[in-house]
């Protein structure tokens, strides 16, 4: 009866949903891959502190605003809890004396993966 036919369409749009979610993830990927091997045939980039948003640095990988990235203040500091300041502007230890990142400074990083719902490329420290 209907119900089945129904039941058969329904399956079919929720497998080619996945297809196409699968193609875009592929796409994403080669896209990321591609301008990651451009980018940065070390593996690393000369990045630029871009946003100080706790727990995120933000990073312009290469100087341009044309690839951003993140990396998690848990990155940066081993055992030590860092934070960054109430103006953005540094991130600093426990002790707060010497801050350990500036807003705008150069912050070499590397690529440790990509986030692939949010297209986020998720940066940590060399």
């Amino acid at each position: 009866g209907n119900g089945k036919d129904v039941e058969e369409l329904a399956e079919h749009c929720s497998q080619q949903g996945w297809a196409a979610k699968r193609m875009e993830w592929e796409a994403v990927d080669q896209a990321f891959a591609m301008h990651l091997h451009v980018g940065a045939p070390s593996g690393h980039w000369p990045a630029r502190v871009v946003a100080l948003r706790s727990p995120f640095v933000h990073l312009d990988l290469e100087d341009d605003g044309a690839l951003q990235g993140r990396l998690h203040l848990s990155a940066l500091g081993g055992k030590e809890r860092l934070s960054v300041d109430e103006h953005g502007l540094m991130v600093t230890g426990e002790e707060g004396d010497q801050p350990r990142l500036r807003l705008v400074e150069r912050f070499p990083c590397r690529l440790r993966g990509v986030d692939l719902w949010t297209g986020r490329l998720d940066l940590a420290p060399l």
